[in-house]
């Protein structure tokens, strides 16, 4: 028994320090900001005209990957997950999810989301990035940890 949780334990201290390292952005990335934070990922990504009722939201699209966020009270959690990873990105803590989506975009079903654990009181923010291929979640990743708070 003292094994089975000794490995377990390991298993999860090895995840959440690979989830937390150093993420190398690649070169011919963009910088996207707004008032609140800021990301890199492909400079093909053309922002869409998205409106939130009660909260900030923005979308980004390209023919491989979909980034939208929402940053406010009412915000949303990281939707299907059901292994979220704990880390900490931008020095704070968030839940990281990978998980299969065919409802909402079925030519983007591979999600990448994370889901800010606390942000003042009660701010919630909730970053997806929705990719055409399995493969385009490594990319997709290195989005997520290239956010940057203001």
């Amino acid at each position: 028994m003292k094994t089975v949780i000794a490995v377990a334990f390991g298993l999860f201290l090895s995840i959440n320090i690979l989830a937390q390292t150093k993420t190398t952005i690649p070169k011919d990335w963009e910088k996207f900001s707004n008032q609140i934070f800021s990301f890199h990922a492909p400079k093909t990504l053309r922002k869409l005209n998205v409106r939130g009722r009660d909260s900030f939201v923005e979308e980004y699209k390209n023919e491989e990957i979909t980034v939208k966020f929402d940053y406010g009270l009412y915000g949303n959690d990281a939707g299907n997950c059901s292994n979220p990873v704990s880390t900490t990105i931008a020095n704070k803590s968030a839940k990281i999810c990978f998980y299969e989506d065919l409802e909402i975009d079925k030519d983007k079903p591979f999600v990448t989301a994370i889901s800010f654990v606390k942000l003042g009181k009660q701010t919630k923010f909730t970053f997806w990035v929705r990719s055409k291929t399995k493969e385009l979640q490594k990319e997709a990743e290195k989005i997520v940890h290239s956010i940057k708070l203001k």
